[in-house]
């Protein structure tokens, strides 16, 4: 039988260009008081680039080794008696890049695996926990919203959703939560249709950030940006510069390179130079001319899959009849629920679903109950 082993060979130059990085890497994420090893491994086993941090450029600086190539390096380095443990959800979407390095390394069945499945006491208390679990043991979930964290509501047809979406995030969870109307999050299973992110994103534009006289705008095409509105980066820029500013307007950091995934809010349109301002949540300043504001959009509502990696005080996920069933698959749902953050006692994860469509996830054992 054919070896397929796939074998690399990295040059004496790439091989110190990579060390020297990964120096960088590790000595600014000790710097910013995180553990170096363990966020590393995060970004290995994810490709998540917010497990690294912007500090000293860091997070533009990991992107240029190959993932297979850190995890060879990481690899290469253990001494020999040394035990690596590697940690994490098999049971999330699959990662964007090519490969998945937790999931093929269980499935080789090469390695002593340990599956954690008990329930802590902690833990117990929020029914997103238990539903994660009862979904990927394809068991069926309570829908009769006792819970205190989870809820399920079935309106009578989209444009009823719209309208309960909307007060929700405006009137009833800011203060059932503490969070405001950008910190809860929209998540959808596709782009297009009257529920994916293209249509809603429109809608919550409309309702959470106004037109006003005091507020630019920005058009191209059928996007619209307005001062104000919550965007996201949507594909990898290593050049583009970004500096972090001080209140008093002086630059204290600088570098290059916004991911795919980074949220942020746009904090300024200058139609003269055209040039659009986003601070984004890690208090990077970026400016886009209008050329390179096409890597942005609106980020009030967005995909599962962007999603993943990311925690939210609250996540709304609307279904309905017209979204595929190919989507609502089960990894997918569990990924959805558990992007709400750690504190029990105050995040919430709430399903708005189409009359027609909650039929059929019955029927088709979607909303929780197997897959």
């Amino acid at each position: 039988m054919t070896d397929k082993t796939i074998q690399f060979t990295i040059s004496d130059d790439h091989e110190k260009e990579m060390r020297e990085i990964l120096v960088s890497v590790y000595n600014s994420l000790v710097e910013k008081g995180y553990n170096p090893t363990s966020q590393l491994v995060g970004y290995i086993l994810s490709e998540d680039p917010t497990y690294i941090t912007t500090h000293n450029n860091a997070r533009s600086l990991i992107r240029k080794i190959d993932r297979d190539e850190l995890l060879q390096a990481l690899l290469k380095a253990i001494s020999m008696g040394t035990r690596l443990i590697l940690v994490g959800d098999m049971d999330q979407l699959p990662s964007v890049g090519p490969g998945q390095v937790l999931r093929d390394l269980i499935a080789s069945k090469a390695f002593p695996t340990v599956v954690l499945k008990k329930i802590f006491r902690q833990a117990e208390k929020s029914d997103i926990v238990v539903n994660a679990h009862k979904i990927n043991a394809g068991q069926s979930i309570a829908l009769d919203n006792k819970s205190r964290d989870f809820f399920f509501l079935e309106r009578n047809d989209t444009n009823v959703i719209y309208k309960h979406m909307v007060q929700l995030i405006t009137e009833k969870l800011p203060k059932y939560v503490d969070a405001t109307q950008m910190d809860i999050q929209v998540l959808t299973p596709m782009r297009k249709g009257p529920l994916g992110v293209e249509t809603l994103n429109t809608i919550l534009q409309e309702y959470l950030n106004p037109p006003s006289k005091t507020k630019k705008e920005h058009a191209v095409g059928d996007s619209l940006f307005r001062v104000g509105d919550k965007v996201m980066q949507i594909r990898n820029n290593y050049q583009i510069e970004w500096e972090v500013v001080s209140r008093y307007g002086i630059p204290i950091d600088r570098g290059t390179g916004v991911f795919n995934g980074d949220v942020g809010r746009i904090k300024q349109i200058n139609t003269k130079t055209r040039i659009v301002t986003v601070l984004f949540d890690d208090k990077r300043q970026v400016e886009y001319d209008y050329v390179a504001r096409e890597e942005l959009e609106l980020a009030y509502a967005i995909t599962v899959h962007k999603s993943q990696g990311s925690e939210y005080p609250v996540v709304i996920i609307p279904v309905s009849a017209s979204c595929p069933y190919m989507l609502l698959t089960r990894n997918l749902i569990y990924t959805a629920i558990t992007r709400a953050e750690i504190t029990i006692s105050k995040r919430r994860t709430i399903f708005l679903t189409t009359r027609t469509a909650a039929k059929h996830e019955h029927n088709s054992k979607i909303a929780g109950t197997g897959l």
